[in-house]
């Protein structure tokens, strides 16, 4: 069995203590609080308008992909730029960059569809956004060899 030095001892105990005496951090909760209900039908409504939400910003981001891939076939097929994407190559075929960005699109649909299945609105909205955001930069990114 270990044996525990005699001053370490002494320091658990005092923080041990210490621990024990200190009150507790955070929100105070009333038990005798009603539970927040809301009438189905603004439920329905709140749903429905945060579902249109997604969608909207799911439109936003396939189109960006969309533009992303028609800015890589144009530019790499005028042979002066390379592709930064790892996962296309420096000169990736037409065909490579539809299948890529077709398969990106449809995995940022099926996770959007599962976050807004199972994770707050403000997670999918969080997701969505950073998505466009990313995506976004890309296509500003690419505006640089227009002009």
């Amino acid at each position: 069995m270990a044996t525990i030095e005699p001053e370490l001892g002494f320091l658990l105990k005092v923080c041990h203590a210490a621990l024990a005496a200190a009150p507790v951090q955070g929100p105070v909760i009333e038990p005798s609080a009603p539970p927040r209900t809301i009438p189905i039908e603004e439920a329905r409504r709140r749903l429905a308008d945060e579902h249109r939400a997604v969608v909207r910003r799911e439109v936003a981001y396939q189109l960006l992909n969309a533009i992303d891939a028609a800015q890589t076939i144009h530019f790499v097929s005028k042979g002066d730029y390379r592709e930064l994407n790892p996962l296309l190559g420096h000169k990736p075929s037409a065909e490579r960059v539809m299948i890529t960005k077709i398969s990106a699109g449809v995995l940022h649909w099926v996770i959007t569809d599962a976050l807004e299945r199972r994770a707050s609105p403000e997670t999918v909205r969080q997701w969505q956004v950073w998505s466009i955001v990313i995506q976004g930069g890309v296509v500003a990114a690419n505006m640089r060899a227009v002009f």
